[in-house]
């Protein structure tokens, strides 16, 4: 009699014994977030593999092998939801932005810049029409005074909204070094324990939890997510590829960039957007508000030159500039509001301050300023929108690869029932086997 039985028979219970420890780490990992099911593959041992005691092939089979542990895994939707994942990382970025610029412009608002505009021009018109009314001319150089006010606290407010952005920059770079090391350290396992057949689903899992996560930050762009020759590129520039990592740095320009000096583009993901928002959303929006502020500044100070004051004086300048761009009220005028030049020195002549009152038609200072705060509302409706949407499509698509890869506990118990009672049929082989040797051992002799 051969003993192929009881190897068959001891194989069988080798595997299923496998199987069911699988199964039993798919049970223990159902929460366990970014887990991907395992599937131990069983595989028929063939005749060549199976002698008899004289080493001859008997041509019946050897039983079943657990060959690999298989990882469930739907690669195919991995490059859609990496590309979802960089627009939603992008689109939250934008959201919160727009959402704070929105915040800093304050319209519509008593305190608002708008407000003080009108204020402005209104006293201006309330002067023009009563000119020997010194409080008026008072309320009108204050009126001044709060604009220019207002106008260097929405720059103040801007800068410090490029400060957190700009820290904002700085915390994503320390990030993505953070993961592009960590990926990097876990390619060379993977390649290691798969270079010797060792299974690694629970490291590509790991992995794959860091590369969402970095997809998301930079829109980075990945292949070989299968294995140890894992490469990630971003802009074109290779930050992961063979087990090793580069490292980015802030440069002096606050641009980030490889340690020789070359720039990393990354124009996606929550980095992508920060550096669109430091380098040219936050600038230009300053930049608008400042063309409003000097025109402003520039054409009342021209009007006002026209006119002449009280004392018969030729009309200074309304708005003046320090050297660092900051403008205020001139001194002489917040001294003396009688030095305010609102006509051509007639007694009850108004007219210029008249023609200033008119500047709140001009299509370059408070239309351009409403145009300006219309666009922030519009970027914030527009932002929230997208948001919404990308991180919908963005779900629809995990919850995809979670029917794929996802432990479903009723399949597992189903599985576990069928591999326990496989398990048994197998232990009664084994001891069937046993019996009869024994049968043969205490009959013949042996």
């Amino acid at each position: 009699m051969s003993l192929q039985g009881i190897y068959l028979a001891s194989r069988a219970l080798n595997a299923h014994q496998r199987a069911l420890e699988t199964t039993g780490q798919n049970i223990a990992n159902v929460n366990t977030p970014g887990y991907s099911r395992q599937v131990t593959a069983l595989r028929s041992v063939s005749s060549a593999d199976s002698t008899t005691l004289a080493g001859v092939s008997n041509g019946v089979g050897g039983g079943v092998d657990a060959s690999i542990i298989l990882r469930s895994h739907a690669s195919w939707l991995d490059r859609s939801t990496d590309s979802l994942r960089a627009q939603v990382g992008d689109a939250a970025i934008a959201s919160q932005l727009a959402t704070r610029i929105e915040g800093v412009t304050g319209e519509p608002s008593d305190t608002g810049l708008q407000a003080s505009l009108d204020r402005f021009f209104t006293a201006f018109q309330a002067v023009a029409d009563r000119p020997n009314d010194s409080t008026l001319r008072t309320a009108a150089v204050r009126s001044a005074t709060q604009v220019a006010d207002r106008f260097q606290q929405a720059f103040f407010d801007l800068d410090a909204v490029q400060s957190e952005v700009q820290d904002g920059v700085e915390s994503n770079i320390h990030q993505l070094n953070s993961l592009t090391q960590q990926i990097a350290g876990l390619s060379r396992t993977i390649g290691s324990a798969q270079a010797v057949g060792q299974p690694a689903s629970e490291l590509l899992d790991q992995r794959d939890q860091l590369l969402n996560q970095l997809t998301q930050l930079t829109g980075a762009q990945v292949s070989g997510r299968d294995g140890g020759d894992l490469v990630v590129s971003v802009g074109g520039i290779t930050l992961v590829q063979d087990g090793e990592a580069q490292t980015i740095q802030l440069g002096p320009d606050g641009s980030p960039s490889l340690t020789d000096g070359t720039k990393l583009v990354a124009s996606a993901g929550e980095l992508g957007y920060r550096l669109k928002a430091v380098q040219q959303e936050i600038p230009s929006h300053k930049s608008r508000l400042m063309a409003i502020r000097d025109t402003l500044a520039t054409q009342v100070n021209q009007l006002h030159a026209t006119g002449t004051d009280r004392t018969g004086a030729a009309g200074g300048p309304v708005f003046v500039f320090d050297s660092g761009g900051t403008m205020s009220v001139s001194a002489v005028l917040q001294g003396d509001s009688n030095r305010l030049a609102i006509g051509d020195g007639t007694a009850g002549d108004g007219a210029v301050a008249g023609t200033i009152s008119q500047l709140r038609n001009q299509p370059s200072i408070l239309p351009a300023y409403q145009t300006l705060v219309g666009e922030v509302g519009t970027r914030v409706s527009f932002a929230k929108q997208r948001l919404e949407m990308t991180q919908a499509s963005l779900t629809q698509l995990e919850t995809m690869q979670s029917s794929e890869s996802g432990v479903n506990l009723d399949e597992e118990l189903a599985t576990m029932v069928a591999q326990q009672h496989i398990y048994a049929a197998s232990a009664r082989l084994l001891s069937t086997y046993d019996q009869m040797l024994d049968t043969l051992i205490q009959r013949t002799g042996v």
